[in-house]
């Protein structure tokens, strides 16, 4: 059986089809919250209304301005029925001639010329050409954060807003970036001014991330009407990622990860706390990433067997109860605690202190006991039978 054989059977465990919670920007998983939908129409805007310019700033990673983007450009391939040209450019670490380079490759020009007056003009014609072919063009900069370091390819890119015919713009221009790119646009006013659609993605609230994830779970073949994450798992996944949608998503991947390795059929809040441990840093429970890993070996291979749980350690007593050896952990029995017969074991802080830990021996047990007037169940023989008093 192939890899992605076991795969698929891990996913029918939960009833699934396909990975639920994939963090690649796919525009068909996309999440339509109030603040998405609104950031999608007014990207449409600006591009049919011919606007020009817009902004896309999201406050934090994570947010989902990549799908956005993405789905945009769907959206209006289908719309405009193959009447548009779109340059989509996710790496703006390019010099100034790469940059014009990489945009006219991908609006149609075959071959761009190496000189930036030469690309620029070329660009010109062919953005001409195409809108008297009745398309359109739209070049969309996603990660513009990294433009901070890159001044002189800002300004660059600012040039591409002054590319319009007698009446209209000949391009729409979209810039997307992270909360960096707010200041770094504001600090340069002939850039902002030539922006004129902006829109800022925040996080979800509890209620949109248990609709993310539920959509999500639809998406990837979930039956309608049945549920796999306990109330308590969602206020925990929303307490957790603090409403980002990326971080939603992986501690939900990894949630169903730790339910499969412990057999359970709904995830709850004991599994989401695992999975944000694991996220967080190293845990002391692997048995969830051994069982997905064991699962996808070759059934011809042999596995190898589970690893056994270490017995605790226990004294050897005589026939009064007494400890004759020490053991690795040492049971003491408190005073107070001896005539209800309630025992503790010393737990690893309590080592430090272990010296001055005070081990009652075998005479002061039996003395301890006839004085309060009946012997210790724990220290006393089966032969005895005397108790104090008439």
């Amino acid at each position: 059986m192939s890899t992605e054989d076991k795969l698929l059977e891990y996913l029918q465990y939960w009833g699934l089809d396909r990975a639920p919670f994939s963090l690649a920007p796919d525009p068909k998983s996309l999440f339509l919250s109030r603040q998405h939908f609104e950031c999608l129409l007014r990207l449409k805007y600006a591009v049919l209304a011919g606007k020009g310019g817009a902004l896309l700033v999201s406050k934090n990673a994570g947010d989902g301005k990549t799908t956005i983007l993405r789905r945009l450009c769907n959206d209006l391939r289908e719309e405009l029925k193959g009447q548009v040209r779109i340059a989509f450019v996710d790496h703006p670490t390019l010099s100034p001639v790469e940059m014009l380079q990489e945009i006219s490759r991908q609006i149609g020009i075959e071959r761009p010329f190496k000189t930036k007056a030469r690309a620029l003009s070329a660009l010109r014609e062919r953005l001409m050409e195409l809108r008297g072919q009745g398309q359109k063009c739209v070049v969309i900069i996603d990660e513009g954060q990294m433009l901070e370091q890159r001044p002189k390819l800002l300004q660059e890119l600012r040039i591409l807003l002054n590319l319009y015919s007698r009446d209209d713009f000949l391009l729409s221009f979209i810039l997307s970036g992270q909360h960096a790119l707010e200041a770094l646009i504001r600090e340069t006013p002939e850039f902002w001014q030539r922006l004129p659609v902006r829109f800022f993605l925040g996080n979800l609230d509890p209620a949109e991330t248990r609709k993310l994830i539920q959509h999500r779970l639809r998406c990837a073949g979930l039956e309608p009407g049945a549920e796999i994450f306990t109330p308590e798992a969602y206020e925990r996944i929303h307490a957790y990622s603090e409403g980002c949608p990326r971080v939603i998503c992986s501690i939900a991947d990894l949630a169903l990860l730790v339910g499969r390795g412990a057999g359970v059929r709904r995830v709850d809040a004991p599994q989401v706390v695992q999975a944000h441990a694991d996220n967080e840093g190293p845990t002391s429970d692997g048995y969830h990433y051994y069982h997905f890993l064991r699962s996808a070996q070759d059934p011809a291979e042999p596995r190898a067997p589970l690893p056994p749980t270490p017995a605790p350690p226990r004294a050897r007593c005589d026939t009064h109860g007494v400890p004759t050896e020490e053991p690795d952990t040492l049971r003491v029995i408190p005073v107070e605690d001896r005539d209800r017969g309630v025992n503790r074991r010393l737990s690893p802080s309590d080592e430090s202190s272990s010296a001055s830990t005070w081990r009652t021996p075998r005479w002061a047990v039996l003395t301890s006991s006839i004085w309060r007037g009946r012997p210790s169940r724990r220290t006393r023989p089966a032969r005895w039978s005397w108790r104090r008093g008439p």
